[in-house]
Order: C-alpha cells, then sequence, then structure tokens
C-alpha cells in the first residue's frame, strides 16, 4: 500500500510538462540510500546494494549484524 501512495504522490508532483524523465527517477529513488550512493559516484550504474549500510558488514562479527544486516549478507 505504501508504493502506491508513493507512486500516486510522484504522479502529482511529475504530471508537469516540465518534469523531465530524470527528475521523476531522482525523485523515485531518492528514499534508497544504495541509489543515491551509486548514483553520486557513476550515474545509471547498476545499484550496489551493500552501500545501505553504514559500516563494512562483511568485517563485523555475526553477533553484531542487525537484522537487516545479516538478511542481506544470507
Amino acid at each position: 500500500m505504501a508504493e502506491m501512495e508513493e507512486m500516486a504522490r510522484l504522479v502529482e508532483i511529475c504530471a508537469d510538462e516540465f518534469v523531465t524523465s530524470e527528475d521523476m527517477s531522482k525523485a523515485s529513488h531518492s528514499e534508497i540510500p544504495a541509489w543515491r550512493k551509486t548514483y553520486e559516484k557513476k550515474p545509471n550504474e547498476i545499484i550496489d546494494y551493500e552501500l545501505t549500510f553504514d559500516d563494512d558488514i562483511e568485517a563485523k562479527p555475526p553477533q553484531k549484524l542487525s537484522p537487516a544486516e545479516e538478511n542481506f549478507l544470507i
């Protein structure tokens, strides 16, 4: 449901004829840290989802991993 609400919000914002597809792409991805960090390094590159995490999760001891980090590594 949250995804549908977000898309409806973006349609309202981006329905203006002066809004470009690049504007829409940036708006729709701005909340995804891995996308933003990847885009800052090299636009239109494949997203490195490990950039979602601030720490080097592969170097963390297993008992220190958050559930999200553990799930990502699995």
